[in-house]
């Protein structure tokens, strides 16, 4: 049975209760077995499944687990759960997050493309004029160009696996391969939020781009998922993850002093941000007034 994706559809009565997500005290759970003969150890699972109370009568449809996980409607399963953007996997001890690489390559090669048009001219004619552009437009240009390009490639030869469990949200991010492993214990969580990372217009069509995060007591954050095409999608992937953490946003401790951390480093990130942004803009300052006085400070110093 390796690797076979199994359906299943049954029919719920409308006397029995739905899942709750309580972690103590009287709890409902509802639970599919799966056990077989095979060759070796024999198949013997449990895997918890959400059933929620919907209001409609039962469908003869057959779903997958991964559209039951989401409980979306048949019509909007096709953009909810592309498997280009995510793969959602039920498992015995949570519910794994797999973001693939090349998940959002429009958009990437698009930010590419943009980004080599923006700094490639001016090369070109930087070189065809034997060095006659300015070094600051060849600073400006070459960066601002440089950052789309690499923003791009990291776009497209990154991935996220996110596995949420009781205990712990593990997330592994793996560029070119190479794995980068961050583990937070779900007692350190205190909200789950979802923000636009990046966004595009072009004419009166604006794309954007969401990521969802976990924030923990001290204020951190830690990316839980990229790259998503819309609010809807993220507030369900974000319903996921508190459903295998058994998540109680209202039992934790979002207190003042939390709310207070929260906005003191916010500040501070703003703060780091127009630091850095005054260097550079004084640095582009100095190239700007050297292009334009360079020829006359060497002698003025000589005399």
């Amino acid at each position: 049975m390796n690797g076979t994706r199994l359906q299943f559809n049954f029919i719920t009565p409308d006397n029995l209760p739905e899942s709750s997500n309580k972690t103590s005290g009287n709890r409902h759970r509802w639970e599919l077995s799966a056990k077989g003969e095979m060759r070796g150890p024999d198949l013997d699972r449990s895997f918890d499944i959400p059933v929620y109370d919907t209001g409609e009568a039962s469908s003869d449809k057959v779903r997958t687990a991964d559209q039951a996980a989401l409980h979306i409607d048949d019509e909007s399963a096709a953009v909810e759960l592309d498997s280009d953007k995510v793969v959602i996997t039920p498992q015995a001890d949570g519910t794994n997050l797999f973001y693939p690489v090349m998940r959002d390559l429009g958009f990437a090669i698009g930010m590419m493309i943009f980004g080599t048009l923006f700094a490639a001219p001016v090369l070109l004619i930087n070189h065809f004029t034997g060095g006659d552009v300015p070094i600051t437009f060849l600073i400006i240009f070459v960066f601002i160009g440089g950052l789309l390009l690499l923003s791009g490639l990291y776009m497209v030869t990154n991935s996220l696996e996110v596995h949420a469990g009781r205990t712990a949200i593990t997330t592994t991010r793996r560029i070119l391969g190479f794995p980068l492993r961050t583990t937070i214990a779900t007692e350190e969580i205190v909200d789950f939020e979802q923000k636009v990372a990046m966004s595009s217009s072009s004419g009166s069509k604006r794309k954007i781009r969401i990521k969802i995060e976990a924030i923990t007591r001290d204020g951190k954050k830690q990316t839980l998922g990229d790259t998503l095409p819309n609010a809807k999608t993220a507030k369900h992937l974000i319903e996921i993850i508190e459903h295998a953490t058994h998540f109680k946003g209202g039992d934790l401790p979002a207190s003042d002093s939390f709310k207070h951390r929260k906005q003191q480093i916010s500040e501070s990130s703003k703060r780091k941000f127009r630091y850095a942004a005054n260097i550079i803009a004084f640095i582009i300052f100095v190239f700007i007034m050297w292009d334009f006085f360079g020829d006359i400070i060497p002698p003025l110093l000589s005399r």
